[in-house]
């Protein structure tokens, strides 16, 4: 917009997010676990200004009036008939501090044997089961079996969600998925390349310049992110 009205200068809002998708490590004969994460971060807020009389672009505040809110991360194994997860760790921080933020935790569960290549068709697909424990670090049964008779299916996805009344707003907040993945000690080891699915979706919100009331943007972001590991 411009600032002061009639000056040619503008003044613009920026909030600037990044992505990181760390896929499973490969998993050998002698590090049966593959590791892996998933984060989502504020990396700049700020508004910006263009001064028209000298054409130069400079800081005007630190705050930028946006916020991030209903996000969600997804997490997920696409190949079916291989490998499963074994623990789950979750870390956030937001506008209520890293312990004190409303979000709920969920199990991806799918039938061991189901292949998917697509992430959107993957998430679509997958089952969630409320996660009990309030724990940051989460352990499965490293079996088919043992999972089967825990929660009915395998363990192939997870998701945390952010209470809708927490956002994140400026830099170094986070919202982290770190895992880990095993081929089933009571499955035959299958060498080759395994498909991993991530999932990120959340919703922008800009406040009113005279209302100084928070209402959401018309941009809600919904990216996935497809990558390969490999089991030797």
């Amino acid at each position: 917009m411009e600032w002061p009205v009639g000056s040619g200068n503008r003044l613009t809002t920026l909030l600037k997010w990044g992505y990181t998708c760390n896929k499973p490590n490969t998993i050998t004969a002698s590090a049966s676990r593959g590791t892996g994460s998933a984060q989502f971060n504020i990396l700049t807020e700020a508004q910006y200004i263009y001064l028209a009389y000298n054409g130069s672009i400079q800081l005007f505040d630190n705050s930028s009036y946006l916020r991030i809110r209903n996000l969600y991360m997804q997490v997920g194994i696409g190949s079916g008939n291989t490998d499963i997860f074994s623990k789950i760790t979750k870390q956030a921080s937001c506008s209520s501090g890293t312990l004190n933020i409303s979000w709920s935790s969920l199990i991806g569960l799918l039938p061991f044997g189901d292949t998917f290549s697509n992430a959107v068709s993957f998430f679509s697909a997958i089952e969630y089961k409320v996660e009990n424990s309030s724990a940051g670090t989460t352990t499965y049964p490293i079996t088919v079996n043992g999972q089967l008779l825990q929660y009915g299916k395998v363990v192939r996805g997870h998701k945390a969600t952010i209470g809708s009344n927490d956002y994140l707003y400026t830099e170094g907040q986070q919202l982290l998925l770190e895992y880990e993945v095993c081929v089933p000690l009571d499955k035959p080891r299958v060498s080759g390349n395994r498909v991993f699915h991530n999932g990120f979706y959340f919703e922008i919100y800009s406040r009113h310049p005279v209302w100084l009331t928070y209402s959401v943007l018309e941009a809600t972001v919904n990216k996935t992110v497809t990558n390969n590991y490999y089991v030797q």
